[in-house]
């Protein structure tokens, strides 16, 4: 896993972003494995003020799908540390 730019995360998988997520949450940091096989997304939480990760897989149709996720992490290391551990 490695970081990767908001802007090669937009051109990869921008599509999955419901709009109205950003009144929600803030995204803090983008990660792919080799390949671009899975990627990774680290968010803040606006009104709890938390931390979160999303892992995206391609589905039959090769589309990006969240497939992994997990909430509440107090910080953006927690969240990349354990953001580690299930890619």
């Amino acid at each position: 896993m490695h970081a990767i730019s908001n802007r090669r995360f937009d051109a990869i998988a921008g599509y999955i972003r419901s709009p109205r997520i950003v009144m929600l949450v803030q995204e803090a940091g983008w990660f792919a494995t080799d390949g671009d096989r899975l990627l990774g997304l680290i968010i803040w939480d606006r009104f709890d003020h938390d931390y979160g990760w999303v892992v995206l897989g391609r589905d039959r149709c090769e589309r990006f799908r969240a497939i992994d996720q997990a909430v509440s992490l107090l910080s953006f290391t927690a969240a990349h540390s354990a953001l580690v551990v299930r890619f």
